[in-house]
């Protein structure tokens, strides 16, 4: 199969892009929420930044990228929360 190649960024194959379905998001929504609450239990009683980001529940919500900023702003604008850095 071929590959999209944009200068600068990894190319993007069909084999490695993935179709958005209702059970995603919700997948996904189910997942953020877990640990986010791990990572805020965890990570609160630190006042190292390393401590906090650096918490593997942080690295991972982090790295599912553009997905999980609507999640984001949810949880901030819900709980008030100040900590995810972005």
């Amino acid at each position: 199969m071929g590959c999209l190649h944009i200068k600068g960024a990894l190319p993007i194959c069909r084999e490695n892009v993935f179709t958005v379905t209702a059970t995603t998001i919700l997948d996904l929504e189910a997942q953020f929420n877990e640990r986010a609450e791990r990572w805020e239990r965890e990570s609160s009683v630190h006042s190292s930044p390393g401590a906090r980001y650096l918490h593997k529940d942080y690295i991972s919500i982090m790295t599912k990228g553009e997905a999980v900023v609507p999640l984001i702003l949810k949880d901030y604008n819900t709980l008030k929360k100040i900590g995810y850095g972005a």
